[in-house]
């Protein structure tokens, strides 16, 4: 992964994965970006003030990460909607302006980008896949699977 420049956080989704060629003491899979926790890890994104969770990356297996989303446009209208699947040919999500709101590329050695507005059109984080930037009003939640403990499951 590229450091993000000083000042700058790495994005939270990155922290979560490993890119290629990179491996960890439980698994010689380093072919592709996945989560680096085991099934029923996740990363979400959730409205401080009500609790709503824009956006979450979660691992359903070894071999199945699911995406769901609210995502909002910088007017505070609902763009798009998604129950948590699986999308292997990657997906866009834009707004009528073209902003792009979410982009997850096909191929997992890419980043992933975001632009995460709440329901009154203030920008809460965002990530150009290189770096994020984190506002007020957002909540980054996740979950921890510890050898020996199951994981703790999400309540979004």
């Amino acid at each position: 992964m590229t450091p993000a420049p000083p000042g700058l956080a790495p994005s939270p989704v990155d922290s979560l994965c490993r890119k290629v060629g990179q491996h960890d003491q439980r698994s010689d899979r380093g072919d592709e970006l996945r989560l680096r926790r085991r099934p029923g890890a996740f990363v979400a994104f959730v409205d401080s003030f009500t609790e709503e969770t824009f956006l979450k990356f979660e691992c359903e297996s070894e071999d199945l990460d699911l995406i769901s989303y609210h995502l909002f446009d910088s007017e505070g209208h609902l763009v798009a909607a998604s129950e948590p699947q699986s999308f292997p040919e990657g997906v866009e999500v834009t707004d009528d302006g073209g902003e792009v709101l979410l982009l997850v590329p096909a191929g997992r050695d890419e980043s992933i980008q975001y632009r995460l507005y709440n329901p009154k059109g203030a920008l809460v984080t965002c990530s150009d896949g290189q770096r994020t930037q984190i506002f007020g009003g957002v909540r980054i939640d996740g979950n921890r699977h510890l050898t020996g403990r199951p994981p703790a499951t999400s309540k979004t």
